[in-house]
């Protein structure tokens, strides 16, 4: 009866000597041993070793898996044992044991997700789910919704409202304490498309003088895009008219020059041989009877 009664103590002792350390998967967990004097210390997980150090000759022994690689030994303010990557399996039990001194370590492995993601559309379906890795006994693991009410750790929404906007909290207990972790959800109105009008009603619109719209104002009668091709038609027209005076001077100048060419060939021609004679007959001295007659005349 004493062993009985002994046992029992021992066991409440341990119980009441666990820490709970509450984390998520990927994310690093850190257990402080508090024992600072010792000549050897051990850290293990689920009564498996995972390193065991001798202070005096400062040898280290590593055990065996997966979580010793993940393992790493710091000396803070006392021995401390930290945990990188944190895996659903890592959950359980932890033990530093210095020269026989022991101190227990519960380590939770929280998972919360919602499908298909946490920005939810109005109206949509959705799915959450919350994981406790470690947790042996207890009450079950439940959801407490932004409105305070108490859900499944499975829960499956199907038609999104308002109301599931906000903070939910995936809730468990253990001796006596309650955890939780927060999950935050984000409800968003779902698109809206867009619907080419159909052409009855354009022409019921058009039909009813209060939805047409005023069209801009007229320069004599004319909108402005006509104005713009009557102006470079304009200027069409005069650039033609530039290039035919041009071209109309050009030519005049030639026929002008080509004359004056031909007048000067005339001028400057010796007479031929039967003009000469002529010529010479014109300048000679008339007779003296000729003369005399002239003046009797």
């Amino acid at each position: 009866m004493r062993t009985a009664v002994w046992f029992g103590l021992v066991l409440a002792a341990v119980s009441a000597a666990r820490n709970v350390i509450l984390t998520k998967p990927g994310q690093t967990a850190i257990f402080e041993c508090p024992f600072n004097k010792y000549r050897s210390l051990i850290w293990s997980h689920e009564n498996a070793l995972i390193v065991r150090i001798e202070k005096k000759t400062g040898m280290t022994h590593k055990g065996k898996g997966g979580i010793v690689d993940r393992a790493k030994q710091k000396n803070l303010k006392g021995p401390t044992l930290e945990i990188s990557g944190v895996k659903d399996e890592d959950a359980g039990e932890f033990t530093c044991n210095a020269d026989g001194e022991l101190q227990t370590y519960l380590l939770f492995v929280v998972s919360v997700s919602v499908k298909p993601s946490a920005d939810l559309q109005l109206g949509s379906k959705a799915q959450l789910q919350c994981q406790v890795k470690g947790l042996m006994q207890g009450p079950p693991v439940k959801w407490r919704n932004p409105g305070g009410s108490l859900q499944p750790s499975e829960l499956q929404l199907d038609s999104v409202a308002r109301s599931d906007a906000g903070t939910w909290k995936c809730m468990f207990s253990h001796d006596g304490l309650t955890y939780n972790e927060s999950l935050e959800i984000r409800v968003t109105e779902p698109a809206t498309t867009t619907h080419l009008p159909d052409s009855s009603q354009n022409s019921k619109d058009f039909s009813n003088p209060s939805c047409v719209t005023n069209p801009p104002p007229l320069l004599l009668g004319l909108s402005w895009w006509m104005w713009v091709i009557i102006g470079v038609g304009c200027l069409v027209v005069v650039l033609l008219m530039v290039i035919i005076i041009c071209l109309y001077r050009r030519i005049k100048r030639k026929r002008v020059s080509k004359e004056n060419h031909r007048g000067e060939g005339s001028c400057g021609a010796f007479p031929t041989a039967a003009e000469r004679p002529q010529q010479r007959r014109r300048r000679e001295k008339p007779s003296p009877v000729l003369l005399q007659h002239h003046l009797m005349e």
